[in-house]
């Protein structure tokens, strides 16, 4: 319908209402280096996405301009995301939450200096255990952040790994009860 803004109004306007969306939820932690230090064994709780496709088979297919989306489950508002700009055809993720009952815990198991072609590089092995305590399959996604290192690779993986703009990514499927242990090593400048 129409709406009217007078001069210096603002007002929320609803663009769309989708159902039938089709999606996958994925639980996503990012290693963040400049947080290595500070990790304590400690459990985090990785955050609940939603991974979408801007088409129309998949129940969107309109050019989406920058603003908030709504996560609507059973009546619930779980959460809101500010997105930005989802041309026809891109895809899209929208996170809304926080995971209550999927678990990472992340830890430096080994850190040293090597040197290597006249350089100082940290070569860092990080374990990253992961439980899946959901009632159902779930995937869960470790992405190993840049931050501000200027040269960085990955030499050691107990799984093989994606990447995700330009970030290393592994990706695990976790029936229900299910525990993984990840083990890589970074070398870094």
């Amino acid at each position: 319908g129409n709406t009217t803004v007078s001069s210096r109004q603002s007002k929320q306007v609803m663009l769309m209402d989708k159902r039938k969306v089709s999606y996958e939820r994925v639980y996503r932690y990012v290693v963040d280096p400049d947080e290595l230090e500070s990790f304590d064994d400690g459990v985090i709780y990785p955050t609940a996405l939603l991974k979408l496709e801007n088409t129309e088979r998949a129940g969107l297919g309109k050019a989406i301009p920058r603003g908030i989306v709504s996560v609507v489950e059973d009546g619930v508002l779980p959460g809101e995301d500010d997105v930005l700009d989802i041309p026809i055809g891109s895809p899209m993720e929208v996170e809304f939450a926080e995971a209550m009952d999927v678990r990472v815990q992340p830890r430096i198991i080994e850190e040293k200096a090597i040197e290597r072609r006249a350089e100082d590089y940290a070569r860092v092995t990080i374990e990253v255990l992961i439980a899946n305590d959901k009632p159902t399959r779930t995937i869960v996604e470790i992405q190993q952040a840049r931050g501000e290192l200027e040269d960085f690779r990955v030499v050691k993986s107990s799984k093989r790994h994606s990447f995700k703009d330009g970030d290393p990514l592994w990706t695990f499927e976790l029936p229900p009860g299910k525990r993984e242990r990840l083990v890589y090593t970074i070398e870094a400048l």
